[in-house]
């Protein structure tokens, strides 16, 4: 609408006056065509805001398709990924059940020689497992407080050929078994002074071990376990005494 064209009109008591006072002006005159494409222009702007929630509608349809359809690629890849990775876990546990059993089957070749290489009997049954000592020992504790506690060597059934890490893995599943069996009744590896804290009843009755280290014995060719404990051995099994 052109707005130079514009007249504006009054109505007042006796009729319609035209004015050039915008503001004292009650009515605006158009033609009939400006009418038409005004009305027409408003029917057009009526329909685009009709579309617009179709069209929302619309765009949030697709969206949604194609969040589905990314969201099933995910849990396509994340199902072949389990596949494939449960695939591998077993066969890793496969693998190191084999090598688990080839190394068991070393160990106990390992121990029979080891065992007819020093007349243990039978060869194939006894543990491997010898006390070579047993002594007083006296230690300091607490800065400088001392005590005596007992200091026995038992040999084991592995060769010094045998790397530290294999042989301390065999140890700390053998030594419960093997403490019991000389009379240790209590492990608790720590520094002494604790041990000292115990009740003084726990302490009389208890044989503690409270230390355990490996030593290689290269004269002997085998590695030893060296155990700190509270008091002196009881009876030892026949089994674990070296026989002439």
């Amino acid at each position: 609408m052109d707005e130079e064209n514009i007249i504006y009109m009054k109505k007042g008591l006796v009729g319609w006056k035209q004015t050039d006072d915008q503001v004292e002006a009650t009515h605006q005159l158009i033609t009939i065509k400006e009418y038409r494409e005004l009305t027409h222009q408003i029917k057009m702007l009526n329909k685009e805001l009709d579309a617009v929630p179709e069209a929302i509608e619309e765009e949030i349809r697709k969206v949604s398709i194609d969040y589905s359809r990314q969201v099933r690629e995910i849990e396509n890849e994340l199902e072949d990924y389990k596949v494939k990775a449960n695939q591998e876990i077993k066969a890793a546990k496969e693998e190191i059940q084999k090598y688990k059993s080839l190394n068991e089957n070393l160990l106990r070749i390992s121990k029979e020689r080891a065992n007819a290489d020093r007349k243990l009997k039978p060869k194939k049954e006894h543990s491997g497992y010898i006390v070579v000592s047993s002594q007083e020992k006296e230690i300091k504790y607490s800065k400088s407080k001392k005590t005596i506690i007992w200091e026995t060597c038992i040999q084991t059934p592995y060769s010094v050929e045998f790397n530290e890490s294999n042989v301390r893995t065999q140890i700390n599943e053998k030594e419960l078994w093997m403490l019991k069996s000389i009379g240790i009744n209590c492990i608790h590896y720590c520094d002494y002074e604790r041990i000292n804290m115990m009740p003084e009843e726990e302490k009389q009755i208890l044989n503690t071990a409270f230390s355990l280290k490996l030593r290689a014995n290269y004269k002997a060719g085998y590695w030893e376990c060296i155990i700190m404990h509270t008091k002196p051995l009881k009876e030892i099994p026949k089994t674990m005494l070296q026989c002439k």
